[in-house]
């Protein structure tokens, strides 16, 4: 399991990105990933953890911490 903080949210194009506590590049979460998790764009705010698995390049396991 992974931690990271959100750094952006565009609820225009409905995506958030997320910074990686470990380092690397920035995930993104798009429509599907947020909804398979039962989350809404609006759920998420700058500065929020989340965690999440990161398997073969697919986010799984997306929660709010």
């Amino acid at each position: 399991m992974a931690y990271g903080t959100v750094s952006v949210v565009d609820t225009n194009n409905y995506f958030v990105m997320v910074t990686p506590d470990q380092g690397g590049g920035d995930v993104t979460l798009d429509r599907q990933i947020l909804q398979g998790a039962g989350i809404t764009i609006d759920d998420l705010k700058k500065d929020d953890r989340v965690s999440f698995d990161l398997v073969s390049g697919s986010v799984r396991n997306l929660r709010r911490v």
